[in-house]
């Protein structure tokens, strides 16, 4: 049977809001349970924390990024349940943990709902839910919003372990294509932390709104990636929005 849970990577302050990160995980026998069950790096072993012994430039990169590989694929693995979808939620600091419980109870079998059928997992997204959160910092008096974002601050750090098996029913929504954008098969598969990479073809740079990603990753990342849209040109580009998505497994 499915289920969710709190991913508190993924949580924070949002203009006045509580962001939370629902991670959606699959148990053995569900529907596609070999695609989220999959081999990883340990990063506790002692071969990954002595780290590549490879020559590297400045910015930490390899040299020989085919000697990397070697010694990161020689690396030990282990067996990791990764989620299936992860949705995030945005709601007053006031909310308690049964409202939690219960967004979670309702989104969770949708999504696997939408799952199970191969669909495009926004088929899984509630219609009357897709709503963009208020943003208090451009409706506040400044000394309200200042408020406001305390009080979401201190109830992002009392999230508790709120977890959710629901027998509910899904459903699956109408729900549009997904413009991906231009192909990125080509891109780098190695960097050094920190970067920023935009997709300048990428139609929701146009629009200046984004409801659903898909990210593909050879490598984990963590806590403070991010997903957003820009605006600009040439070397020179200008954040319009992002994200907090949080931790991130990746998989070679």
């Amino acid at each position: 049977m499915p289920y969710a849970k709190i991913e508190k990577s993924g949580c924070c302050e949002r203009h006045g809001s509580v962001q939370i990160r629902i991670s959606m995980y699959l148990e053995p026998g569900d529907a596609r349970y070999d695609e989220c069950h999959i081999q990883v790096v340990d990063t506790t072993s002692t071969e990954y924390l002595e780290g590549y012994q490879g020559k590297v430039y400045k910015s930490g990169l390899p040299i020989d990024f085919g000697a990397y590989q070697l010694w990161h694929n020689s690396l030990p693995k282990v067996w990791r349940n990764t989620s299936f979808h992860n949705h995030f939620i945005y709601a007053d600091p006031d909310i308690t943990d049964n409202e939690i419980k219960s967004l979670m109870d309702f989104h969770l079998p949708n999504f696997y709902k939408a799952w199970c059928d191969s669909k495009n997992l926004r088929s899984g997204w509630a219609t009357e839910k897709r709503i963009r959160p208020l943003r208090y910092d451009e409706v506040e008096e400044p000394s309200n919003f200042a408020l406001r974002k305390e009080q979401a601050k201190e109830r992002v750090a009392s999230l508790t372990e709120i977890s959710s098996k629901s027998t509910l029913e899904g459903r699956t929504f109408p729900a549009t294509e997904i413009d991906v954008g231009v192909n990125t098969l080509d891109a780098g598969d190695t960097d050094s932390l920190g970067d920023t990479y935009i997709l300048v073809g990428n139609p929701a740079n146009d629009a200046g709104t984004i409801d659903y990603a898909e990210l593909y990753t050879y490598d984990n990342l963590y806590e403070d990636t991010k997903i957003g849209t820009f605006y600009g040109s040439s070397t020179s580009y200008t954040n319009r929005d992002y994200e907090l998505i949080g931790d991130a497994d990746g998989a070679p």
